[in-house]
């Protein structure tokens, strides 16, 4: 069945069409944003001395066996420290269902956030960036 009489698109050398389809991994760089409900820093510190080294094998993977990637970054991972996050929280903060969800209270109440800052900055930032 042809949906269209244009040329099928291409990209590395597979076309795109809806007889060839293109698997695509979707991934979430959250770092211990997307746990911190679960664990403590102490718990996932381990985790997160990984990263440097996961991350860079799983691209090589991925592009050795022409695996197409998504990625999703949380924007916490991209200020320098908790006043830089602070000055760039939203005006209007969003609303949880799950208050245990949110950042947001998180961010005003803990007392460890320069620890973590500095662990997630140091899991993706180069040796020139640090």
């Amino acid at each position: 069945m042809i949906l269209s009489k244009n040329p099928p698109l291409t990209y590395n050398g597979l076309d795109m069409n809806p007889e060839h389809g293109i698997f695509t991994v979707s991934l979430d760089f959250e770092l211990y944003w997307g746990v911190r409900d679960k664990w403590s820093i102490d718990q996932y510190s381990y985790n997160l001395q990984g990263v440097r080294k996961a991350v860079p094998e799983i691209l090589r993977l991925f592009s050795e066996n022409n695996i197409h990637a998504t990625w999703a970054t949380v924007g916490f991972l991209f200020l320098k420290d908790s006043e830089d996050l602070k000055r760039n929280l939203p005006k209007v903060l969003p609303k949880y269902k799950k208050k245990e969800l949110s950042p947001y209270k998180y961010i005003v109440e803990a007392s460890n956030l320069e620890v973590i800052i500095s662990l997630c900055a140091g899991a993706y930032r180069t040796d020139s960036e640090t």
